[in-house]
């Protein structure tokens, strides 16, 4: 499907968490609570994540899938108990006039995990978190530069709370409130504005998508026709690092992490759709397409006696290589596409 490219020198990854890690220090006993601390959390919340690398057209493909609500299955089938995900192209998204976002790195994981001092799990609550990094992030001034946040309860993930530089919305079981939106005046600080009813639900519905796309990047690595691969990223052993580290501690200087292995999903088993089957076996039908279109990644769903198991559909075009694109876009995700296997260091 793919060639082989050599990963990045540095992640999107390895920023954030150098930003945090940088933040958290920048004092010596952060005030609970405090951009300081909330940083010191970030910090660890990344150091305790598997990372992912997700190819941008997958990544694309996995936004746009429709998704049952009451298809809620992989949310206990988590691979690793928090998992960040790395899109190598950003994820637009555009919310009415003022809410625009370059989704680069997205958390998920439970509550409880991410964030311990969290008294939901003693209430008999058993909430997930997504973490939302966008791309100008690092560029933002304190507070802002914290991520967006989405939670929701493990057995009803549809019904949203959230809370981002923009937006507030806390749920409530029997009626809907105001989301609300944040305004910052210089004489009076602080202001809260209501949105009007049709931007309320815009607002909603945006988080409702992204929580739509992170169940299916889970269902994505949990695939029954897919492998894991990792990719190691450090070069140095554990000995020259502790090494360095003895040197810089002497010094006042904060240690050197080792570099996080991320993983890639690789597709081991190929499965030939019926409109692929179609396509391939009948030479006229191709011939009649006088463009190239591009054919959306998707989940192909089989019942087996250990219940029902899902395989990923790469994407792929369709048409002859001659012709030209149905649409300019599919330009964009064709390249995309071609970006996204890594040679294995296993």
């Amino acid at each position: 499907m793919s060639k082989h490219t050599q990963p990045p020198p540095e992640l999107f990854f390895d920023r954030l968490l150098r930003h945090y890690q940088n933040g958290y220090t920048s004092i010596k006993q952060p005030s609970p609570e405090s951009w300081e601390d909330c940083c010191g959390v970030q910090a660890e919340i990344l150091n305790c994540s598997t990372p992912f690398f997700i190819n941008g057209a997958v990544a694309d493909d996995l936004y746009n899938i429709p998704r049952d609500q009451k298809d809620i299955d992989c949310l206990s089938h988590f691979p690793f108990p928090v998992i960040y995900f790395e899109l190598m192209d950003p994820l637009e998204i555009i919310v009415g006039s003022e809410y625009k976002r370059s989704v680069k790195g997205i958390v998920i994981g439970k509550e409880d995990i991410l964030f311990p001092q969290s008294l939901s799990k003693a209430f008999g609550k058993d909430y997930l978190n997504v973490l939302l990094y966008d791309t100008n992030t690092l560029q933002e001034q304190p507070p802002y530069d914290l991520p967006d946040a989405v939670y929701f309860g493990s057995d009803t993930p549809y019904n949203l709370g959230f809370n981002s530089k923009f937006f507030q919305y806390l749920p409530q079981e029997s009626e809907l409130q105001d989301v609300q939106t944040s305004t910052f005046d210089p004489l009076r600080g602080l202001l809260q504005n209501p949105l009007s009813a049709t931007e309320q639900q815009n607002v909603r519905e945006h988080f409702k998508s992204i929580t739509h796309f992170c169940l299916n990047l889970i269902d994505y690595i949990n695939a029954h026709n897919i492998t894991l691969r990792q990719v190691e990223r450090e070069t140095k052993d554990t000995t020259e690092i502790e090494r360095i580290n003895r040197k810089r501690e002497t010094k006042g200087k904060r240690p050197l992490s080792a570099l996080k292995p991320f993983y890639w999903v690789d597709i081991t088993e190929k499965t030939i759709t019926l409109t692929e089957q179609n396509s391939n076996n009948s030479l006229s039908d191709e011939n009649t397409l006088t463009y190239r279109e591009w054919v959306r990644g998707h989940f192909q769903r089989y019942h087996t006696r250990n219940g029902t198991k899902k395989n990923w559909i790469d994407p792929y075009t369709r048409g002859p290589s001659t012709a030209p694109w149905k649409e300019n876009r599919y330009i964009v995700l064709e390249e995309m596409l071609q970006q996204g296997k890594f040679p294995t260091n296993a």
